[in-house]
């Protein structure tokens, strides 16, 4: 209901408005949105590669990390209160680096981001292994502020990658399936992966190899926060 009452609430985009009433003028037929996305797809597939480690890294920390700690000798009860916790200073977080990608870029921020997951990712597992409640939320806590300096510019990024007669289209289907590429498959992938022997090699290096190919695709992206989405076609 507060969804619905938000929705309700918020108008349509003045730059879409404008364009329908422009090629209304004209007596101009707008293609489908889907298939002007399909048949020019590059956008599309950056946007779905380039988002994938945002929604993995989100996965990851919500499962594989907990049963993790949990494994090695935490009690579940205060890892997910230091999950929980350290969600609740994400919140700050993300807007922070929306805000700060205003200034800066999109491309830049979530780059760093990126950089800096995974320079800790073995600390992450390493901290995760103490069994010490207050070290696993200091690791979920600098894990997700990796994570919010890729997720807060996200948004904006697959929404700016589009033209105006198919941005919505566009950013649906991108977002979506980045969702599914990143965090999807991921549970499965890592439980798949993960030594019986306790070993995290497999997994620091599906999560690289993961985060390395998000961030070749947003290197093949233009950086997208000064363009003009008036005139903008993907």
């Amino acid at each position: 209901m507060i969804g619905l009452v938000i929705r309700l609430k918020i108008s349509e985009s003045p730059i879409f408005e404008a364009a329908v009433e422009r090629d209304a003028a004209k007596d101009k037929p707008w293609d489908i949105p889907l298939l002007s996305v399909v048949k020019r797809p590059k956008n599309l597939l950056l946007v779905m590669f380039g988002g994938a480690a945002g929604f993995a890294l989100q996965t990851l920390l919500a499962t594989f990390t907990v049963a993790y700690a949990v494994a090695h000798g935490a009690e579940r009860q205060p890892v997910l209160y230091a999950f929980a916790c350290a969600s609740v200073l994400s919140i700050g977080m993300v807007i922070l680096a929306g805000k700060i990608s205003d200034r800066v870029g999109r491309r830049p921020l979530m780059l760093l981001g990126m950089v800096a997951f995974i320079a800790f990712v073995y600390p992450l597992f390493a901290l995760m292994r103490t069994a010490d409640t207050f070290l696993i939320f200091v690791g979920f806590a600098v894990a997700l502020l990796c994570h919010s300096t890729i997720y807060g510019p996200l948004a904006a990024f697959i929404s700016e990658q589009f033209g105006t007669a198919a941005r919505y289209t566009g950013a649906s289907v991108g977002c979506q399936m980045a969702t599914l590429l990143g965090a999807g498959f991921t549970p499965t992938i890592l439980a798949a992966i993960y030594g019986g022997d306790g070993r995290i090699g497999a997994v620091v290096t599906y999560l690289i190899a993961l985060t390395c190919i998000s961030g070749l695709a947003i290197l093949l992206t233009k950086e997208s926060k000064d363009i003009d989405l008036t005139t903008y076609e993907h």
